[in-house]
């Protein structure tokens, strides 16, 4: 979290220089700040942010969601703990090695490490295969919005040859039944704008 109260360039200033002193090795610091807060875009900008790239958050209630209709020869099981990683680590790599914000791979530690944070939900990561071969990813985790609890949604990945046949979709729908089954009477999505099909 990178906040002041007050939008003043000095104390941004401040606690940018106060960050920078623990993070010297990176080559780049990432921020979201909404579209319509002007005066805070403009803060960054006095501060050397440049703008890469603007994101979508989509919220959706639970109720009267469609089923997911898997053609035949697909199907969607749980994520299974030390057999999984690796396919996990695979197909998300893969899927988002262009995607803007995105391109830096994950290791199979850092899907371990999902399974241990507060907000991972047993059984909240679906693996979407066709007959014997994995191709798609999806995990729902637990986050507050508003101060209402809400599914997150994230990572969704298709590898590329499985892309654009309404996979992704069905992955979704899969993900949102699961949350509202569990108590989630909302999930919460982000994705990159020029992905206009989300």
């Amino acid at each position: 979290i990178f906040y002041s109260e007050i939008n003043n360039t000095k104390y941004y200033e401040a606690l940018l220089q106060a960050l920078l002193k623990h993070c010297m090795e990176l080559s780049k610091l990432f921020v979201y700040i909404k579209t319509d807060n002007d005066a805070l875009m403009e803060t960054f900008r006095r501060l050397g942010f440049t703008i890469e790239r603007y994101s979508y958050v989509l919220i959706r209630d639970n109720d009267n969601i469609p089923q997911a209709a898997l053609p035949e020869g697909f199907s969607i099981r749980a994520f299974v703990e030390d057999q999984d990683e690796e396919v996990w680590r695979d197909i998300r790599n893969v899927a988002f090695a262009t995607l803007q914000g995105s391109e830096t791979p994950i290791t199979t530690k850092h899907v371990k490490k999902m399974l241990q944070e507060d907000e991972y939900i047993d059984e909240g990561m679906k693996i979407l295969h066709h007959l014997d071969k994995p191709i798609g990813i999806v995990r729902g985790a637990d986050d507050i919005e508003e101060g209402e609890p809400i599914l997150y949604i994230g990572p969704l990945a298709l590898l590329p040859d499985y892309q654009g046949r309404g996979l992704g979709r069905n992955l979704l729908r899969e993900i949102m039944h699961f949350g509202k089954n569990i108590g989630y009477k909302k999930s919460i999505l982000n994705v990159n704008a020029e992905n206009e099909n989300a």
